[in-house]
């Protein structure tokens, strides 16, 4: 090893500089599996699916490293560098003490990697073997777990009984998913523009999104991956690896920890003076952006030592939007766009307490740079401006890194391959549809300087006024 997440020297100056000093291995592609008739049913389409994720991925690093290096650049700042160092470790570096691989099967796993400079900090790695994926059996009526496992280089699905705690709960949320999920499709058809037998969602294995079970990894490094694109770093360095035939993510752990209901407390009637406000706006905004289902309170970090937020466990982000209609007070049909698993996101409903909580300019300028490159090199491409126009662009614009760069991103989320290794129609639509309302929500975010208000029943579902009920009376 070469490269170490140690801190880096003052302000770059050239993208030439950087380059040479601290060397930015590439991700590298890897060639079309072999396929031969004797692999079981479905694992030849995995294989070529796992192929052509990685080469998106390696894709989505080489603009990365561009787009980060511009960012610094303009900033002043090293932080694209640093994270770009990070992910380059956590993707080549052996975890644990043995030097190898934890175990990645069915759980999240916590280890640490030992960096070249002999400092061990702590991960945590997310198998696609380990994601949760159920159904209910038609005879017993019982809820089953799906387990996958690798076994010589295949993998294995194994169906058990789905035991656990709160059982009951989850049966009933099982039942209830399945019973809409029929209506769930039709309307995600309808949003995307595509027949509904042609959604990729399994009716008879659920997971617990609206997201097809075993891929919550490419949610979990794509969010990394938009963070590092914003420039909000607020999100620590993930890196996509694949150990024995599957894929995990490994993230860095977190600084500082969960707010109590206290601190939380203390946040709320601080609003904008609070010191870690700035890092929290953005992880509210990155929250929409990503369309994030699962920010609770245990999944975003307060670092009081830098003030400063983190967004952890991003698996359940990025899922599918559906259309829906609703006869309105007056009888009108009335429709919506939402996403089939509705915003959860604590911090999108703190920030909203204060009208005056607002996006810093330097993230609002990061996105301003990021929407004019991406929107100058699509007119560029498709010959939509002048000859002086394009004249005029850098070099970087043209070659489109940062639209790209996007591109790849939501094509790694959501393209979808058959048999023969082609990537569906369905599937297709749907990643370039996610692309364009993810820049139709970035733009919503430089003209209004904070994420939209939400409704009230999805603040009921992520309320916080037990923080309030919480605290013992005061005595006159």
């Amino acid at each position: 090893m070469t490269m170490s997440m140690e801190a880096v020297p003052a302000a770059p100056q050239d993208r030439r500089t950087l380059r040479q000093n601290f060397g930015m291995r590439p991700m590298e592609p890897v060639p079309a599996p072999e396929i031969t008739p004797s692999l079981p049913p479905g694992e030849a389409e995995r294989r070529i699916d796992h192929a052509r994720t990685w080469n998106l991925a390696a894709g989505i690093e080489k603009g990365l490293q561009q787009v980060c290096i511009l960012q610094d650049i303009a900033q002043g700042t090293h932080e694209g560098l640093r994270t770009t160092q990070a992910v380059n470790a956590l993707r080549e570096v052996p975890m644990d003490s043995s030097g190898n691989m934890v175990q990645l099967t069915n759980e999240i796993t916590s280890g640490t990697v030992r960096l070249d400079d002999g400092r061990e900090i702590a991960v945590y790695a997310k198998s696609e073997n380990g994601e949760l994926a159920f159904f209910i059996d038609p005879q017993s009526g019982a809820m089953m777990r799906v387990v996958r496992r690798m076994e010589n280089g295949v993998q294995i699905s194994e169906i058990r009984p789905h035991e656990e705690e709160n059982y009951s709960g989850r049966l009933l949320y099982a039942r209830q998913r399945a019973k809409y999920q029929e209506a769930n499709r039709r309307n995600i058809a309808r949003y995307y523009g595509i027949a509904p037998e042609d959604v990729p969602l399994s009716l008879e294995k659920l997971n617990l999104r609206s997201m097809d079970s075993g891929r919550a990894f490419r949610a979990e490094y794509a969010a990394s991956a938009l963070d590092r694109l914003t420039g909000f770093d607020i999100v620590p360095p993930t890196a996509l690896r694949e150990t024995d035939g599957a894929f995990s993510t490994v993230q860095a752990g977190a600084p500082g920890e969960p707010l109590d209901d206290e601190e939380t407390k203390s946040l709320l009637e601080k609003g904008p003076a609070h010191p870690g406000a700035k890092s929290l706006m953005r992880l509210a905004c990155f929250d929409y952006l990503i369309k994030s289902t699962d920010r609770h309170m245990n999944n975003f970090f307060y670092d009081p030592a830098t003030h400063r937020f983190s967004g952890i466990d991003n698996g359940y982000s990025n899922g599918y939007s559906m259309a829906a209609e609703f006869t309105g007070t007056g009888g009108d049909t009335e429709r919506h766009d939402f996403t089939a698993d509705p915003y959860l996101s604590y911090p999108m409903e703190i920030v909203e307490q204060h009208e005056d909580w607002l996006l810093d300019d330097q993230a609002v300028n990061q996105l301003k740079t990021l929407f004019g490159e991406i929107k100058n090199h699509l007119l560029f491409a498709e010959g939509k401006m002048s000859a002086e126009q394009s004249a005029a662009l850098p070099e970087h614009v043209k070659q489109g890194a940062a639209a790209k760069t996007l591109s790849l991103t939501f094509r790694l989320l959501h393209e979808r391959v058959d048999e023969q290794g082609n990537v569906t129609p369905a599937s297709a639509a749907i990643a370039r549809k996610e692309a364009m309302e993810f820049l139709r929500r970035l733009n919503y975010l430089i003209a209004h300087r904070k994420p939209p208000q939400l409704p009230d029943h999805l603040q009921t579902r992520a309320g916080l006024k037990h923080v309030f009920e919480s605290q013992p009376a005061q005595a006159a």
